[in-house]
């Protein structure tokens, strides 16, 4: 096959097609004084703006227009304040006393651990009463006892005998050494609450009888 011979342009020709093409002449976007109008004289609305954005609603004016609205308005403002600042003492009080808390607890950690450093003592034993502290710190709901009750020293002795009679007579009947007939009289038994009988309150991995000597204070 033979190809057709394409003679190359001119350079009178191409002159030509670089000044036709200059002549044309180049589209542009109208102003917006070129812009078709309303009969009222405004550029519609779908020409100004871009249909990609949206026109976000105008904020209102809202105040109050006499005196009834006024002291309303006055009134939620100092409402508002009083219960925040409840709210921000009430927080505050409770802060401070977790902080008191832990102070206590990282103060009495300072003192055993000082202690341990003065006097040398031995790690194995020192690690049983980091054991022993850990577990009571835990546990430091204390049991209210008669005596931490003022108002039952002033109570008639009537009442405080009966009183005990009802706290220990029930824990007296477990004990193997005490004979139930001495329990059934109720005259025995007040002067046996009375008399022998106290109160110790211990915490966990504390022994309530040691070998040779009293029972340990609570």
């Amino acid at each position: 096959r033979t190809r057709p011979l394409v003679a190359p342009p001119c350079h009178a020709c191409r002159r030509r097609s670089l000044q036709g093409r200059r002549q044309q002449p180049r589209r542009r976007r109208p102003s917006p004084a070129m812009r078709p109008r309303s009969p009222e004289g405004k550029v519609p609305a779908n020409r100004t703006r871009s249909p990609n954005l949206k026109q976000a609603p105008a904020t209102q004016d809202l105040r109050p227009t006499n005196v009834r609205e006024r002291g309303f308005a006055t009134g939620v403002v100092l409402v508002a304040l009083l219960t925040f600042s409840s709210f921000l003492g009430k927080m505050t009080s409770a802060m401070t006393q977790l902080l008191n808390i832990n102070a206590a607890k990282t103060q009495e950690e300072t003192k055993l651990r000082r202690f341990f450093h003065d006097y040398h003592i031995t790690p194995q034993l020192r690690k049983q009463i980091w054991q022993c502290y850990r577990k009571q710190s835990e546990k430091l709901v204390k049991r209210l006892r008669i005596s931490d009750v003022d108002y039952f020293s002033l109570m008639p002795e009537r009442l405080h005998t009966q009183l005990r009679m009802q706290l220990y007579v029930q824990n007296l009947k477990t004990v193997p050494i005490v004979p139930h007939s001495l329990l059934q009289n109720s005259v025995e038994a007040a002067a046996v609450c009375k008399l022998a009988v106290s109160e110790q309150v211990g915490g966990p991995l504390q022994e309530i009888f040691t070998a040779g000597g009293p029972p340990v204070p609570g």
